[in-house]
């Protein structure tokens, strides 16, 4: 139930302009300081994953892996996607909560 909560708040953020989806547009938002929380897929592939994981700790972003692509693209309102970046700082921070509290994890970070 929680993880409805963080595709929901996904899907809010993506009606709202602040979602970036897809490659492209993740890495413009990385790189051009707006991004603030990226999201990639359980079940992305290992060179997505790494190449992502690699830009974000550079450009110091916090990176999460959560939902499958299906679950993040229905979000997003598209087929599939691998990964998302949410544009706003108090969604991610609100995001990350609820990743949090679907993990069962209560850390402060």
């Amino acid at each position: 139930m929680n993880q409805d909560k963080v595709l929901s708040s996904l899907s809010l953020c993506k009606k709202a302009g602040l979602l970036a989806c897809g490659e492209f547009q993740v890495e413009e938002a990385v790189k051009s300081g707006k991004g603030h929380l990226v999201i990639l897929a359980e079940d992305a592939g290992p060179r997505v994953k790494k190449d992502v994981t690699d830009m974000c700790n550079y450009y110091e972003v916090d990176v999460r892996e959560y939902g499958s692509r299906d679950s993040l693209g229905r979000a997003a309102g598209k087929e599939y996607l691998s990964q998302v970046c949410v544009t706003d700082e108090k969604f991610s921070e609100s995001i990350t909560q609820k990743m949090e509290v679907s993990y069962g994890k209560n850390e402060n970070s």
